[in-house]
């Protein structure tokens, strides 16, 4: 089992890959009642190679807008003793929601 691919090295790859299908594209035109390859419509080679284009321009689209973000720590809250427990308003809210109905 080989490495995995960089980001760049996976860009260069699906752009190749997409570059091909276009290429194969190009003989599953649709003329008349037919694709170009002689299939009756819908092609399921066509349907293929369009699944697969859509796939890699969505890992094309992916790899170009991943950054790296900072890893954020979770900081401790301080609750006082002027607050009110939460079940008092959640006992609030359902007598509002009791008396607006």
């Amino acid at each position: 089992m080989g490495r995995g691919l960089s980001a760049q090295e996976f860009i260069a790859y699906a752009r190749e890959q997409m570059a091909g299908i276009e290429s194969l594209l190009e003989r599953h035109r649709r003329t008349g009642p037919s694709c170009g390859c002689g299939r009756p419509l819908p092609c399921p080679v066509e349907e293929t190679l369009r699944n697969r284009q859509e796939h890699f321009s969505t890992g094309i689209a992916l790899a170009e807008r991943t950054v790296q973000l900072p890893v954020v720590v979770p900081v401790p809250v301080n609750v006082g003793s002027h607050s009110r427990p939460r079940t008092a308003r959640f006992r609030w809210c359902a007598w509002l929601i009791r008396r607006a109905t």
